[in-house]
């Protein structure tokens, strides 16, 4: 008995310590060194704990509850069974703050979607009918992207993005009148 209650330990142990790693460069370095797996299923993978951490937290927790369970002199199966629902109720858990934690993270890459009803200014004329570049303030920066247009729009003119259509946006040049407002 001295030597499983010893494997038990070492197994919560080393878990343990690379779940404590792995947390860690996740949460303060936003280094993932893990993988979610993928495929079509209703269970949301971006839960923030993937397949190693998960099994790191099944043993860590589910070894320590089965080590308790066989020092309060429980039969090997029960401890068995309360070290497999201890793991999986950590694992749960753990996926669940997980989430809470990361639920707050932003979105920091721009689209092309965000420009539209933007206005900006021709970069490069815009022949009717065909294409050119418009630049666009989006999030605080100026983004050069590829516009077309029904009809013709020089240099430097003001433009509003109206939509977006396979890749390029879809711009109407700004009346004089609503140049000023």
């Amino acid at each position: 008995m001295t030597s499983i209650l010893e494997i038990l330990s070492v197994t919560a142990w080393v878990s343990g310590g690379f779940l404590t790693i792995l947390l860690l460069l996740s949460l303060i370095g936003g280094l993932e060194l893990d993988f979610d797996l993928g495929g079509d299923s209703d269970v949301d993978s971006d839960a923030g704990l993937g397949v190693i951490k998960g099994i790191l937290v099944f043993l860590t927790f589910g070894a320590l509850v089965a080590k308790i369970l066989i020092e309060s002199e429980f039969s090997f199966f029960w401890a068995g069974i309360g070290g497999m629902a201890g793991g999986t109720v950590a694992g749960l858990f753990l996926s669940w703050v997980m989430k809470f934690l990361l639920q707050n993270q932003e979105e920091v890459n721009w689209h092309p979607e965000e420009a539209i009803g933007l206005q900006g200014k021709v970069y490069s004329r815009i022949h009717a009918g065909g294409s050119g570049i418009v630049r666009v303030v989006i999030r605080g920066s100026a983004r050069e992207l590829k516009a077309c247009s029904e009809e013709a729009i020089p240099t430097g003119a003001q433009i509003e993005v109206v939509d977006l259509k396979d890749g390029l946006l879809q711009v109407e040049m700004l009346k004089k009148n609503e140049d000023s407002v």
